[in-house]
């Protein structure tokens, strides 16, 4: 029956969209809290307006995770492999939070999305897009009594936006030109405990607002969250930005904890 289980898994797997495919993560955004395993990462999204120019499309991601060590490989589109690492170099007590460097999008690609090389969502093609490849970041994660964990983290790449809100966290908004390869973005979010194996988590990813609702397990963490809530408030009726709602999966194939 477990085999005919990982099966069904894995036909899901290859089926589905991805978004962050990382189990150690948020929804767009690393932590620096680790969970140590050998994961199968994925998700599906999709726009919330048909007229959306990215709907659907295939990835899926491998992650091992060992201590104070994590690398994952992704497959977007089915056609773009990206590789990120990173690693913990503080870990969290009652005074301190863990912190955790790292890179993500290390592809053949200057610029690279969910959605591939060759395509972006409609409110990250910026005039002055920062190139995704080699998203350097550094971010601490720390733990607010039983039921709140905060991380906050700066970082270049994918990390920073240019859209009308999105411009204000990062360091270009001091000066008078741009520097979209190497300026710096802040990014942040909160994880809320319901007292149970279910979270809330509200998260800016430094190109948009996301929120999600979490359940996890010691094997599998599945969330349902919405991104690019922004778009609800101010998008026009026939603007191809979109809020996009998702589904991810992680199943932990070899649990170390």
């Amino acid at each position: 029956m477990k085999k005919y289980f990982m099966f069904l898994f894995f036909l899901c797997c290859i089926s589905l969209n991805s978004q962050m495919l990382h189990y150690n993560s948020y929804i767009d955004i690393p932590t620096a809290n680790y969970t140590d395993g050998f994961f199968i990462n994925t998700d599906m999204n999709l726009a919330t307006k048909s007229e959306s120019e990215v709907g659907f499309d295939p990835n899926i991601g491998i992650e091992y995770t060992k201590d104070q060590f994590n690398m994952a490989l992704k497959w977007y589109n089915g056609a773009d492999f990206a590789f990120d690492v990173s690693y913990q170099i503080i870990e969290q007590n009652e005074t301190r939070p863990s912190i955790a460097i790292g890179i993500q999008e290390l592809a053949f690609n200057k610029f690279i999305s969910p959605a591939g090389s060759e395509e972006t969502y409609a409110d990250e093609s910026y005039e002055n897009r920062p190139p995704e490849i080699a998203s350097f970041y550094g971010v601490a994660t720390k733990d607010l009594g039983k039921n709140f964990e905060i991380t906050l983290g700066i970082g270049r790449g994918k990390f920073v936006g240019y859209g009308p809100r999105s411009f204000f966290p990062n360091t270009d908004v001091i000066f008078a030109e741009d520097h979209e390869n190497w300026v710096i973005g802040l990014f942040g979010g909160l994880k809320i405990n319901l007292n149970s194996p279910l979270n809330i988590i509200l998260e800016a990813d430094g190109r948009d607002g996301n929120l999600a609702f979490e359940y996890e397990t010691v094997l599998l963490k599945g969330i349902l969250y919405f991104t690019k809530l922004e778009h609800l408030f101010t998008e026009e009726e026939d603007s191809p930005n979109s809020v996009r709602i998702g589904l991810n999966l992680s199943y932990n194939l070899m649990p170390l904890r």
